[in-house]
């Protein structure tokens, strides 16, 4: 091959190499120039709230955090919820809700940046609350004495059927047996038997009328029932925030803790 041909091979590969770094150089400079969102980067737990210590009882709280560029949580507002899917009605969620506040004041975070430099900017954030021994596989042998039989979890204790006024609605259980640990276990003719988590959202006792129960399965589908005590041996379940009569009865058939 001639010299020269060979010369302008060469400055042609040069070129080319030449041409491939400086748009891998422009690439990196736009993306290091490209806005960001803030991020978290230390997450402190929120402290779960006193009165419902011992029910079992988890939710989450999402808020909205604007971080200064210096990542500062400067304002936090808390983002609107639906009742449709939690059982907290809003004067037992704002305790949660200050709690979550509470502790993502505390939180560190990697500001929002523009053009490589850092500016504020949101965030949106997931604040969740359990109990420490709910989380555990037995949380019987676990949970503190003092909160080990609350006056209506021990009222709930022991295994209830159901003695319906109409046909068992589909997907309800006809057996449930409760532990104090928080798990149940639910059967039916058509599905057996199943295990769960059980939660309750009350300001009192067995008396207390408007107590709320969340079945929560092992597949995480949850089913919320309002329930309330016939006597010591009559325990009615009937649909959640609905006006009409309960659908059915579940009478005790013994058990612990009855």
């Amino acid at each position: 091959m001639d010299v020269p041909l060979v010369r302008e091979a060469e400055s042609a590969r040069e070129a080319a190499v030449t041409a491939a770094l400086a748009a891998l150089l422009a690439a990196i400079a736009a993306a290091a120039l490209a806005p960001t969102a803030p991020r978290v980067l230390e997450a402190v737990e929120a402290e779960y709230p006193a009165w419902a210590r011992g029910s079992g009882l988890s939710t989450q709280v999402t808020l909205r955090v604007r971080v200064t560029a210096d990542g500062r949580p400067a304002r936090i507002e808390v983002e609107p919820y639906t009742t449709r899917h939690d059982i907290l009605k809003r004067s037992f969620r704002a305790s949660f809700d200050s709690a979550a506040v509470r502790a993502v004041r505390r939180w560190r975070f990697q500001p929002a940046t523009r053009e490589g430099r850092a500016v504020s900017g949101w965030i949106r954030v997931d604040v969740p609350f359990d109990e420490d021994w709910t989380r555990s596989p037995d949380p019987h042998a676990v949970m503190p004495d003092s909160i080990r039989s609350p006056a209506l979890w021990n009222a709930m204790m022991g295994e209830w059927r159901w003695a319906a006024l109409r046909p068992t609605p589909a997907g309800h259980p006809t057996l449930l047996r409760f532990r104090c640990g928080g798990w149940y276990l639910e059967a039916d003719a058509a599905d057996g038997e199943r295990q769960g988590r059980f939660e309750v959202s009350s300001g009192g006792g067995p008396d207390d009328s408007g107590a709320v129960l969340v079945l929560v399965r092992e597949d995480a589908v949850r089913r919320a029932y309002g329930m309330r005590f016939a006597g010591r041996d009559t325990l009615i379940l009937g649909p959640w925030k609905a006006s009409a009569a309960c659908d059915t009865f579940v009478t005790a058939a013994g058990g612990p803790g009855r």
